[in-house]
């Protein structure tokens, strides 16, 4: 059985993870549309940034919400009251979807012109 203790350093971790490939992804996208010089391959380091803001967002998310908040755990809560009340999820999914559109558009600018 995981300790709650392992369980909040490993959502905490992976939260950080993501937290800090989406805003690796908005800096590379944001970089990309303003610096003219940068190339293709700035544009390519901000997908893997998002996959793993990503990776790191469904590592927390399903971590915190099994040993913290899932139906055997001491708080259960269901889905949407716990999507709800973690505004730091929500505010690392919306840095990753801010990221990815950063740099699609970034992308699509580069191979456009």
């Amino acid at each position: 059985m995981i300790i709650h203790t392992q369980m909040d350093f490993l959502y905490s971790c992976s939260l950080l993870i993501s937290l800090v490939g989406g805003s690796a992804a908005m800096l590379i996208g944001i970089l990309a549309m303003v610096w003219r010089e940068a190339g293709l391959s700035l544009i390519r380091a901000g997908l893997p940034a998002v996959a793993l803001a990503a990776l790191g967002l469904v590592v927390s998310v399903a971590v915190h919400w099994h040993w913290g908040h899932g139906p055997t755990s001491v708080e259960p809560m269901d889905v949407a009251l716990f999507v709800d009340s973690h505004v730091a999820f929500q505010a690392a999914a919306i840095i990753m979807v801010l990221g990815l559109i950063l740099v699609l558009c970034a992308r699509r600018r580069r191979l456009a012109a």
